[in-house]
This record gives C-alpha cells, sequence and structure tokens, in this order.
C-alpha cells in the first residue's frame, strides 16, 4: 500500500509564511523621508542695502527675504519688492520705485516673483 504524501499542508505553511513576512513588513518599515518645505532664509545684508536706499520718512516695519535668481527677493512690509544681485538694488514694483527712486528697475523680476521666494503671500489684518 502506497501512503499519499501530503503536500496540503506544507502549502499552508508556505503562505502563512508569507503573509507573516508582508505583516511584518507592513508594521516596521518607515515611513520615507519627506523634507519639510524650505523656508525663505533671511538675509539682513539685502535687507540693509534696500534700507540704505529709501526716501527719507520711510520706516518700514517688516523685512521677508528669499533667494531667487542667483540673487535675494527682499519684501519691506508686504508692499515694495526688491531683488538685491551683485551688489546692485532693484525695483521691482510701483512702491519700490516710490521709496526708492534713485535704483534702477529690474527688467526681469516682477513682485509676484518676490513673494514667491520670500515664502508667499502672508494674510493682512
Amino acid at each position: 500500500m502506497t501512503r499519499k504524501r501530503n503536500t496540503r499542508g506544507s502549502g499552508c505553511l508556505a503562505v502563512l509564511l508569507l503573509v507573516g513576512a508582508a505583516i511584518w513588513y507592513i508594521e516596521t518599515r518607515q515611513p520615507p523621508a519627506v523634507a519639510p518645505p524650505a523656508k525663505p532664509a533671511y538675509d539682513g545684508q539685502a535687507a540693509d542695502a534696500v534700507r540704505r536706499t529709501l526716501k527719507a520718512g520711510i520706516a518700514v516695519e517688516t523685512w521677508r527675504t528669499g533667494f531667487h535668481q542667483g540673487g535675494v527677493a527682499v519684501l519691506a512690509d508686504e508692499l515694495a519688492a526688491y531683488w538685491v544681485a551683485d551688489d546692485l538694488v532693484f525695483a521691482c514694483n510701483g512702491f519700490a520705485r516710490m521709496w526708492s527712486p534713485s535704483i534702477p528697475v529690474s527688467a526681469s523680476v516682477r513682485f509676484h516673483d518676490v513673494e514667491a521666494a520670500v515664502g508667499g503671500p502672508t494674510s493682512r489684518p
């Protein structure tokens, strides 16, 4: 009499091991490392360069800066947009032209570029 070989048991064992390994993998894997969004860096030298170009009587309370096209974008009081590159300060909108009439106007950088470089718009009260 020949005995039939029991192959069902080893198949079930393989499935159980596979399911166990899958559960272990899911439970122990680390989520992918996601870098936090980069915050714009504050560049005091660029803000000082802009401050030196302001007309008398203009007092800026808030400065935001960020890197843009090889220079530094500067937003003064959320209104005046400047771009500082190669030690030159450029006006990027009408407020900057009014507050600093002696500086050249940027041919390529505009207010929305500066605003994006410094971290986007902020809500005003």
